[in-house]
């Protein structure tokens, strides 16, 4: 507890090493949340049990009896103008899943609505090796894949900002890779977020099917182009290198880590296409790089092949592609 509430008072600019979900609760606290409530579920767990449980003088932290309960206490938070996070693994999301998808189709403007789902391909710490991005987008939900620990820091301002600003539940797609082990994370300077007024009328929450047809289109025509749009130009979502190599790498979310390790350890110094923005697709931008990659063009992520799906989609055909699904490699 003493450690976390030292965290808490260190100054912008501080250097830790932390724990992945200890760098995402001091995000939380930092970013000015104003509740969390989760069920415990291994990776994410520690986020509430070891760390936000420790500063309830601070926010509203809870936990429920299940991951669709806790999902609906945080909707309760947020339709009342609180920025809240719900934290759960890959196999709460689909626990969650009918609580998830209707408030995904809410468009009135509410305090920020934030899921932190840590996966686990490798089941290590959890059951099962569900691609949750395929779930999210059709949801028509805006996933973001931290890359590294600071990323982990940051999402939490980060993830709070796209909601309040596009209306929209965001999910932060966390792996236990990340969630597990430590890195170094810089601090930020800590905020005050104004909790938004009750809604007189709640009219807007309500989902009849008519209602909700409304919300589905608006959703889907305007809300994730409108994002897509904003994604494209966002420089610390999507980062591009070229280098000597004449080949291309694609990467989303933590691989980046291992395969610039891979990378270092054999002095290749390939064009690297970063993203750490899982949906929607930042399309234009891999095109873009597509078209300046001369060479074979490999894509890194991990789960299914959701990215390599969307590119291909798109009509983007490289000398060669190679997917890589952590553990296991295809060749296609």
């Amino acid at each position: 507890m003493a450690r976390f509430i030292e965290l808490i008072a260190s100054q912008e600019g501080s250097r830790h090493i932390l724990q992945g979900n200890e760098a995402f609760a001091l995000g939380v606290v930092h970013a000015g949340y104003h509740a969390a409530d989760g069920y415990p579920g291994t990776p994410s767990t520690e986020v509430i049990d070891k760390y936000l449980s420790q500063v309830q003088d601070r926010l509203s932290v809870g936990w429920s009896v299940s991951e669709a309960v806790a999902t609906a206490v945080a909707v309760g938070h947020a339709v009342a103008g609180s920025d809240v996070v719900v934290t759960m693994k890959i196999p709460g999301v689909f626990q969650a899943g009918d609580v998830l998808t209707t408030s995904a189709f809410y468009t009135a403007q509410m305090g920020a609505f934030v899921v932190y789902a840590v996966t686990d391909y490798t089941p290590s710490s959890t059951q099962h090796v569900i691609d949750a991005r395929y779930f999210f987008s059709s949801a028509r939900v805006p996933v973001l894949a931290p890359r590294n620990h600071q990323e982990l820091y940051d999402f939490a301002f980060r993830a709070a900002d796209i909601s309040r600003r596009f209306r929209t539940q965001v999910v932060i797609l966390a792996s236990g890779i990340l969630a597990h082990s430590e890195g170094i994370v810089v601090t930020r300077a800590p905020r005050t977020i104004e909790k938004r007024p009750l809604p007189e009328n709640l009219h807007a929450w309500m989902l009849m099917p008519a209602i909700a047809r409304q919300n589905f289109e608006i959703a889907t025509s305007e809300r994730i182009p409108q994002i897509l749009a904003w994604g494209e130009q966002e420089k610390s979502l999507v980062q591009e290198y070229y280098g000597r190599d004449p080949f291309g790498i694609i990467v989303v979310g933590e691989p980046e880590i291992i395969v610039k390790e891979a990378l270092s350890a054999t002095k290749s110094d390939p064009s690297f296409l970063s993203l750490a923005l899982a949906y929607p697709v930042p399309i234009e931008r891999i095109a873009a790089f597509a078209e300046k990659v001369k060479g074979p063009l490999f894509v890194f992520e991990d789960g299914d092949r959701f990215l390599e799906e969307k590119i291909r989609a798109h009509g983007i055909t490289p000398v060669s592609y190679t997917h890589l699904t952590l553990p296991t490699i295809y060749s296609v």
